[in-house]
């Protein structure tokens, strides 16, 4: 759940937690909703990178 609360505070990016849709390891999955124009989701997917980028760097 802190995982899609920075993303969405970090990158403007909004996911669902797993744990909303089960209990089968929710802690490990999130959804995400394909709605938008594919140049959005171009930019969603490289929002997302950028982020998980500097979580990385930050390890």
């Amino acid at each position: 759940m802190q995982f899609a609360h920075d993303l969405l505070h970090q990158s403007g990016v909004a996911i669902t937690p797993g744990l909303d849709f089960g209990a089968n390891h929710p802690e490990r999955y999130v959804r995400l909703a394909y709605t938008r124009d594919i140049p959005v989701q171009q930019q969603v997917v490289e929002h997302m990178a950028g982020f998980l980028a500097d979580e990385r760097a930050g390890q």
